[in-house]
Formats: C-alpha cells, structure tokens, sequence
C-alpha cells in the first residue's frame, strides 16, 4: 500500500470539502462540452459535479528505448452558481502515468501515482443577450494552480521524465474567456486560457501552457422538444483542441526537447436528463509539432464523464451582487 504524503492528504481534504456540499435533487440539463470545463452551464444556486476519466496513449517513439506510454486520469471538477453571472469551479485531478522502455538491455517499467495539481478559478458573465431562438455568452475567468501533486518524482532509476510528472510544484495563475452560442437544436462553446508557469524550486520550472477549445454540440433525439419539461436527449458531439507548451528550463537552462504544439479533433456523443448526463469523445491527434528530437507522440486519447446537477440553497440576500 502506497505511503500518504502530508500534501496527498491536503490534496484528499481539498477533494472531500467539494465533494460534500448539501445534495438538494433539482435543476435542468444544459448542453456542455466534454474535453473542457470553462463553459460548463451553472445557473444560480446550482451546484454541478463531473466525474471524467481521461486515458491518452503514447506511441510512436523515433529512438531506440522503444518507449510506451500512457497517462490514465480522473478529473473531479465542482462547479457552483452563487449568482446569475458567477461561478466558482474547483479540480482535483488524480490518476496514475506510467511506461514501458528499454534500458540496458532490459525492458523497465516505471510508474507514478496520485493527486495532481488542483485547480480554483471563478468566472464571471460579461455578456449574456437572449433572444427568442438564441443566446449568446461571453465570460472571462482567472483563477490559480496550486502545487498538490509532484514535479520530481524519482524510482529506482532516477528522476521519472517530465510526462511521468503530476504537478508543476509551483502556484501558477490562470486566466482566459469562455463563450457560448446556442439555439434550438445547437450549441458551440469555445475557450481559451493561459497558464503560467512559476519556478518549482531554483532548478526546474515547467514551460507556460496555452490553449484554444471548440465543441460543436447538435441535437439527435427527440427532433422535436415538447413545449414543456426536459425529455432525455442525445447529443452529438465534435470538439477541437489546440495546445501550446512552452519549454521547460533545468538549471536555469532552457531544455529545447520540450514542448511543443499540438492539434486535437475529437468526434463523439453524450445522453442527458434532467438532473445528469454521461458521454465521451476519442481524441485523435492531427498536428503534433514537439520541439527537439527523440519525443514520443500521442497515438489516441478517450475522454469520458459524468456529471449530475444540484439544487443550492440560495445564498442571503446581503451576499447577492444583484437586487
């Protein structure tokens, strides 16, 4: 049985104080993509939950370690409306990343396990226009990485390779828009956010994140809505990623076999209720431009969840932007 660190533990807390918050059954279901969670739907006094499994395979390796590699993770993202224009997210991700190369003369097995770095961010609706077949929104966000999972993790052979990492060991800010367009039978949601990277310690400092997210959502069933209630409804799905990593620096140098850009498009369908939703999407790869030589691409990706909704108590009148 594996050893808790005191930050596992912290990071244990962080998830189960998120987890808890009073289950009251209630709300309506609203489209959201799948492989991003800026644009998740969050009406006030509402509290929704997403549980995600996140599997990436790494193949295709150009030298002679012959490496295999694949980051299995499990995002638990919570999400609460306190008004009609705010809401607060927090993520804990945790997972397990692991490998298969050769090494003198020998296939090694190495592996990493447990929380990664945890994610608070609010979002604030700037703009929201309603018109009779639509509606358009537009929100800015910001919030913070904090540093509960490990950027040095080592085994029996040393240091593990960046990929085999959970966390950047530093707090890193986080900021970005969301938006959404949607009217009767389609919704598209898009983001795009930045990470910034602070040293973890005076010899390592992970590479500055970057990244664009579309989702195309378009109903399937029923064709046509009743004039009331939610019915159960498929959606199908195509969505696109574009993310940018910068270098990172060891020693105060920069390493120029990291980062890199790379172009996802990922075709998939999720069901909904009233009160949850499940789906998944494969992540295909088609642009992949990794600086230096010797990187190992990914092959494909699976990217589930699921998500249900809940009904908040309303917050006092005193603590309401809003009249």
């Amino acid at each position: 049985m594996p050893r808790l660190s005191g930050r596992t533990i912290a990071a244990g807390a962080v998830t189960a104080a998120l987890a808890v918050i009073a289950p009251l059954m209630g709300a309506t279901v609203l489209a959201a993509p799948i492989t991003f969670v800026t644009a998740l739907p969050v009406a006030e006094d509402q509290e929704v939950t997403r549980f995600q499994n996140v599997s990436d395979i790494f193949t295709r390796d150009p030298t002679a370690l012959s490496r295999d590699e694949a980051n299995v993770q499990f995002p638990s993202v919570f999400a609460y409306g306190p008004t009609s224009t705010l809401a607060l997210f927090g993520t804990v991700n945790q997972g397990v990343n692991f490998m298969n190369e050769t090494i003198a003369g020998g296939r090694q097995y190495r592996e990493t396990s447990g929380f990664g770095d945890t994610l608070f961010f609010a979002r604030y609706t700037l703009i929201h226009i309603d018109e009779p077949a639509e509606t358009w929104r537009l929100a800015p966000l910001v919030g913070l990485y904090l540093p509960t999972g490990y950027y040095d993790k080592a085994d029996h052979l040393g240091v593990l390779p960046d990929t085999l990492q959970n966390g950047s060991g530093s707090v890193d800010p986080y900021l970005g828009v969301a938006g959404t367009w949607k009217d009767l039978l389609q919704e598209v949601d898009f983001d795009a956010t930045y990470r910034h990277d602070f040293a973890a310690s005076p010899g390592f400092q992970f590479g500055d994140q970057a990244r664009f997210d579309a989702s195309w959502q378009f109903r399937i069933l029923p064709w046509l809505m009743p004039e009331k209630g939610v019915p159960n409804y498929l959606m199908g799905v195509v969505e696109t990623n574009v993310e940018w990593y910068g270098r990172n620096r060891e020693a105060g140098v920069i390493n120029n076999s990291t980062g890199g850009l790379i172009w996802f498009i990922d075709p998939g369908m999720y069901y909904g209720t009233a009160f949850w939703q499940f789906g998944a999407v494969v992540r295909i790869p088609i642009v992949q431009n990794l600086y230096g030589f010797g990187r190992l691409k990914e092959t494909i990706g699976i990217w589930s969840f699921f998500e249900y909704y809940l009904t908040m108590p309303a917050l006092p009148h005193w603590l309401r932007s809003g009249p």
